[in-house]
């Protein structure tokens, strides 16, 4: 595998989810059919709540077939007793507490075993299951997982025959664990469901700082019943719930500290006083208690299982529902779906996860068969938690991106939770220029597809700022999505801001491809890097490091995927990447691991490196003498080294406290005075080795001991290691060993047990009982090549591409560390075209889109389509009128910084789909009616709800905030006064007086001074997957043939007027298209303009007007109960207006802007300790709400909004 190996006695138990649920298909028209795959999945929280919340049309919902991989089986056995609880019709208050509370009561504990004695009976086998109740929407990937789930259900089956004193010993770990846990809560403020609240987070501040102590103080979120104290015992009706008890940690209290129900769940309608289903809030946004907080996450509770039900019994002809289950490592299953894709055979022969000899099988009938429950292997949303904090975003990407269905709005999630650190940036994730790693990919982060985003993690600002204790580091949760990259073509199509499907192949130069790989090298394994400053080193800069992320094998996986992506002449590639390595003095173990890394290349067929050559091993000094190879029908370039470690050199670690030992990395050694080579692939077993004889060469097979840990076996690692170093040298010559890595933590830990080469068991390679040298991996059926089988798309091999018409050449920097520009040739085809270029003919360049260059020969036009924003200015325009050819040569520009110089009109940028008339592609999809809708008195003080204006401050970044100071509208640019438009919008509705509001928009550079568009708002509404706020409103476009039309009407309209300039008003004219399809419950019909005119009519001229007919007069909201606007209903189209927030990289400078208060006493009584501080300038704090108003008068002439 492509992550390095860790020593596994340290897992924590994570059965509940530490972040608020999204909607997983929000990025997806409602048509579309969702194909997901969720890596690391956890809890099954996204699932509930997409399902409840997700946009559909009318009574028609998508097939949604979601596939769950998690390393933890115990997660997927709770996961399965939730669900089919829910869909049984189980109590929802029972199923809260069997699946969040440590303790249950009798009538709970009945029916946790009464479910799992259902589930017993369903699973004797897949093919029981499958025709079973459960079955009809519950499979499973694997045997194994079937196995290993239904082992837990009896697990928790047979917890109540469980002898006393082992009772007795689990209730104990309960109670230490949430002793310790009561001791680290004194004077910490946890603050652990603080994100649940969104924009309202400040007013959940208390209930953050109680949540978590009383979760461990009691075990439950409700109030503990009949006397119960953990720390005691248990009383007579009271039983541990033994889903918390078993865990690949055995069977004991093993769950996170950091475990709190209410942090899985959106606590902003608490604050907000906003209806959840049968929660309905009794006052005015305000301060909630821990009691208001349980009731809201309850209620979101109840609506989950009760639409999952639905959904499970749906009527239809085939399944709308299918939740997938598969118990492994990610990597390794991720790998295996794609062995699939490329082979179609469900056996890969890939391990399961790190430890053991378990391989994938995948179910036949599931991953072979083509019928309703056939399971996809190619996904349009990927999701894979916080995978990329643990082993790092370059190994994520190579496992997933060949999973990702190439389609412009299909998504890839690779969210992080790290610790706030101005260097942990997107950039410092990824190793590299992203725009260069985006063009070898294939895929693009959304911080370089869009200058904004409809997803707010600003309330991440106030995290940092409050959380404080020994137990909880500052951190972020960065939303990171991916998409496939908008095509490179030079094309004639009629519209260049809408997707194009023809795409030609980059030229790549091999040597400035060879210094960037290099460049990624060196930051990949930069703990490696003797040059490396290490003074000042801060504990997030710790974890920022690569070790326990990287091998040399995530290298190779690098370069496979990208050999299939790139034309370049891979021979000089290598050659020059090679020559770069030898000459490195940078690494100071490069050396030690490139026999490792040749290996994996040889093994992926990637390049065969000269040691690896048949013809080099056959002319090796030692071949006279085969040595090992004797009676080998032949010399392999590999050879696997079976390494047994006996079980008594283990337990200096194992009986370490896991706490002190952590989790090291394990890596094989071989050495000799002459070389020292490094092998982290490695296959760590428990068990025997069983030796044979296989057409005269010896065969090994490993009787595995599936006790693991809990036996007593010994440990038999493999590895592979080059065929020359055995040729060259005598067994008695060198040493092999299993090793920790040297690391600055196991160094000081572990140099005392085990010295300083850190050294778990070496001996001589001539110990015939405890090495062997062998063909292939012991009980691998398989060819050793399909275990580590490089992912790639299946796209036609350079070679089959016949020579294009228009060619694209990528062009690095001098030192090769990004791409500065792209060039795009057009070779003219058209005779006529030629000749008239010939005899000079004249050549007109222009920038029409922000990606987009515009050629014109006379009446000849081409569009040269880029896969980034590009800098028009310092373009390079070739023609070649003897040649034929047009070539354009632009600088691209990495990021939107510069909002100056963006085009109004490819802002919104928009996809067409053969059964989709339009995609958005930066805007997501949400269903307007399951938003919990805000109350807003009228004529309330604009300050009363603050959080409101500092929840919208923050959608400015800060160059934005330097032109917001200008007093002339021009000069501010049009992103920039588009977003103030959209918050005076609902700041302006939160303050009026009059309700229900109509706003206006009006353009200033224009003679006729009547709006070009009424906006109707409906409601103000809580966008919980986002983070945000939200406006639901219609809109009423405004040409000339509706003005007379609406003349008297009008006139009855109090309008509140948007004044926009002409850029402005081609943004809004881009985006009303956009907020109406967002939210349709509609489906567009055969007579749609979009489809009849080939692209939507808003994209061609004002007058036509920006919407589609089809929303006209549908579904419209409370505007139907408003009898002034009546007249207007034939023409409204519904639209879902949100805030436009910069992406997450300005967060440091926000933070920075936003001052920690300079002291802890109240600024108005004075009294010490003010919990509260000013959501707007952070510089003081208030003990409360009655002490900030009364000192608003004089604080708000210092206030600045931060």
């Amino acid at each position: 595998m492509a992550t390095p190996l860790l020593w596994p006695k340290r897992p924590f138990f994570y059965p509940i989810g530490n972040t608020p649920p999204i909607c997983l298909t929000q990025e997806l028209a409602p048509e579309e059919n969702a194909n997901i795959l969720l890596l690391g999945c956890g809890d099954p929280r996204h699932i509930l709540f997409t399902i409840c919340n997700e946009l559909t049309c009318g009574k028609d919902v998508r097939k949604l077939d979601v596939t769950c991989c998690d390393l933890e089986p115990a997660i997927l056995a709770r996961n399965i007793v939730l669900l089919t609880m829910a869909a049984d019709g189980i109590s929802s208050a029972s199923i809260w507490a069997i699946f969040y509370h440590f303790f249950l009561n009798q009538t709970d504990y009945d029916f946790l075993r009464f479910q799992c004695q259902q589930l017993l009976m369903c699973s004797t086998d897949l093919n029981t299951w499958k025709a079973s109740k459960y079955g009809l929407y519950i499979r499973f990937s694997t045997d194994r997982t079937l196995s290993e789930v239904r082992r837990h259900w009896s697990l928790y089956l047979g917890f109540e025959d469980l002898p006393k004193t082992e009772k007795l010993a689990i209730h104990l770990s309960f109670a230490e664990k949430m002793k310790v846990m009561a001791e680290h809560n004194k004077g910490t403020l946890s603050h652990s469901c603080f994100r649940a609240a969104g924009p309202l987070c400040l007013l959940l501040e208390e209930v953050a700082s109680k949540s978590h102590v009383a979760f461990w103080a009691t075990g439950t979120v409700d109030k503990p019943q009949d006397g119960l104290n953990a720390f005691s015992g248990i009383s007579s009706v009271q039983h541990m719930n033994p889903m918390f008890v078993y865990s690949l940690r055995g069977t004991k209290f093993n769950v996170h500290y950091g475990t709190d129900p209410l942090a899985a769940f959106h606590l902003s309608p608490a604050a907000a006083g906003a209806n959840v289903q049968n929660w309905q809030p009794n006052s005015l946004p305000h301060k909630p208690d821990l009691s208001e907080a349980a009731q809201v996450a309850k209620a979101q509770f109840d609506l989950w299982c009760l639409s999952f039900k639905e959904r499970v019994f749906v009527n239809s002809t085939e399944p709308k529902l299918v939740i997938r289950f598969h118990a492994g490592d990610a990597f390794a299953f991720a790998h295996a779906l794609h062995a699939y894709q490329q082979n179609y055979s469900t056996q890969s022969g890939i391990y399961t996860s790190q430890w053991g000899g378990s391989q994938i099988i995948l179910d036949r009938s599931d991953y072979s068969a083509d019928n309703a429950y056939s399971a996809p292997v190619s996904f349009n949303v990927i999701d894979t938690s916080n995978l990329t904090d643990h082993f790092g975003l370059i190994n994520i990407l190579t496992a997933t991106v060949p999973l990702l269905q190439q389609k412009p709005w299909a998504v890839l999630h690779t969210n992080t939770l790290l610790p706030r650190d101005p260097s942990l940036t997107l950039r410092s994730l990824a190793l590299g220029d992203l725009p260069t790693l985006s063009m070898l990919l294939g895929v693009v982060p959304s911080i370089h597809r869009s200058p904004f985003t409809t997803l707010s993690n600003k309330h991440e600002i106030f995290i940092c700022l409050h959380n404080s204790g020994p137990l909880f580091v500052e951190q972020w949760h960065d939303y990171i999505s991916w998409k496939p990259l908008l095509s490179v073509a030079a094309s004639p199509v009629e519209d260049p801001t809408t997707h194009v499907n023809q795409s030609v192949l980059p030229t790549w130069d091999a040597a400035g491809l060879a210094r960037f790989f290099f460049a990624l090298y060196l930051e990949m394994f930069q703990d490696e890097n003797s040059n490396r400053p290490t003074g000042n080193v801060t504990f997030s800069g710790l974890t920022s490091w690569s070790p326990g992320r990287y091998t040399r094998e995530s290298l190779v996986a690098l370069f496979a995927l990208v050999k299939e992506r790139a034309e370049v002449d891979w021979t000089k590639f290598m050659a020059t990447f090679d020559q770069l390595l030898m000459e490195d003095r940078q690494l100071l173990m490069g050396r030690n691991n490139y026999q490792d890394f040749i290996y994996h290349l040889y093994l992926r067929n990637i390049y065969t490196m000269q040691s690896m050559d048949a013809g080099f091993l056959a002319a090796s000094p030692g071949v006279a003498n085969l040595g090992v190879f004797q009676g080998w029908k032949s010399v392999p370039p590999a050879v696997c080294v079976v390494l047994k470690v006996p079980r008594h050199h283990l337990k200096v670690l194992e009986d370490m406290d896991p706490d002190v030992l952590m989790t090291p990395f394990l890596q094989c050694e071989t050495h000799a005075p002459s070389f020292h080579n490094i092998h982290s692939s490695i296959r760590p077993i428990f068990g025997e080795i069983v030796m044979s004889s296989v057409d005269g060469e010896p065969s090994i097979n490993i009787n595995e001991d599936l006790r693991g840990w809990e036996g007593d076996s010994d440990l038999i690692v493999t590895f592979f290691m080059p065929s020359w170093i055995l040729l060259r040298h005598s067994l008695d010559s060198f040493h092999v060993g299993l090793y920790i890595k040297s690391t600055p933590q196991s160094t000081h830990t572990l140099v005392p047990k085990l010295g300083l080469q850190l050294s778990i068991y070496m001996t001589k390679a001539s110990n015939t009982a405890n090495v062997y040298f062998v063909r292939c991996r012991p009980n691998d059926c398989m060819p050793e090549m399909h275990e580590t089988r490089p992912p790639h798309v299946q796209q036609p091999s350079i070679s089959s591409v016949r020579k294009p018409q228009r060619q694209t050449v990528v062009n690095f920097n001098p030192a090769g560390t990004k791409v500065t520009t792209i060039s795009i040739r057009d070779n003219i085809s058209d005779s006529a075209v030629r000749l008239n270029l010939f005899h000079g003919a004249s050549v007109v360049s222009g920038e029409v889109a922000d990606n987009v260059v515009r050629v014109d020969i006379d009446d000849y036009t081409m569009n040269f389509i880029y896969p980034f924003r590009i800098i028009f200015n310092r373009m390079i325009l070739r023609v070649a009128r003897k040649s034929s050819y047009i070539e354009v040569e632009v600088p691209i520009r990495p990021d939107f910084d510069d909002t100056r110089i963006l085009h109004a009109h490819d802002v919104f940028p928009l996809a067409f789909d053969g059964n989709l008339p339009v995609v958005l592609l930066n805007i997501h999809y949400l269903h307007l009616e399951k938003l919990p809708a805000l109350h807003i008195p009228v004529g309330r003080p604009m300050d009363a709800d603050f959080w409101m204006s500092a929840h919208l401050g923050m959608t400015l970044s800060n160059s934005e905030k330097n032109l917001e100071k200008l007093v002339d509208q021009k000069k501010k640019m049009f992103l920039l006064n588009l977003k103030q438009s959209i918050n005076g919008i609902f700041l302006t509705y939160a303050a009026s007086e009059h309700r229900p509001c109509v706003f206006g928009l009006q353009n200033l550079d224009v003679d006729n001074m009547d709006p070009y568009a009424l906006i109707f708002i409906n409601d103000i509404r809580l966008d919980l997957s986002a983070q945000t706020i939200v406006a639901d409103a219609c809109v009423v476009r405004l040409d000339e043939s509706l003005r007379p039309k609406f003349a008297k009407d009008l006139m009855k309209l109090s309008i509140l007027m948007i004044n926009t300039l002409n850029d402005e008003t081609l943004a809004w004219i881009k985006l009303l298209p956009a907020l109406a399809e967002r939210c349709r419950t509609w489906k567009h019909s055969d007579q749609c303009e979009y489809i009849q005119e080939g692209s939507m009519a808003g994209l061609k001229a004002q007058k036509s007007g920006p919407l589609c007919s089809c929303g006209k007069g549908k579904n419209l909201g409370p505007f139907l109960k408003v009898t002034d606007w009546t007249s207007f209903q034939p023409e409204a189209t519904r639209i879902a207006i949100s805030p436009l927030f910069t992406h997450s990289k300005e967060y440091e400078a926000i933070v920075q802007s936003s001052p920690r208060p300079k002291s802890t006493a109240c600024a108005s009584c004075g009294k010490s300790r003010a919990p509260s501080v000013c959501s707007r300038c952070k510089a003081v704090r208030y003990c409360s709400s009655s002490c900030q108003k009364s000192h608003w008068k004089a604080h708000k002439l210092d206030c600045t909004t931060s």
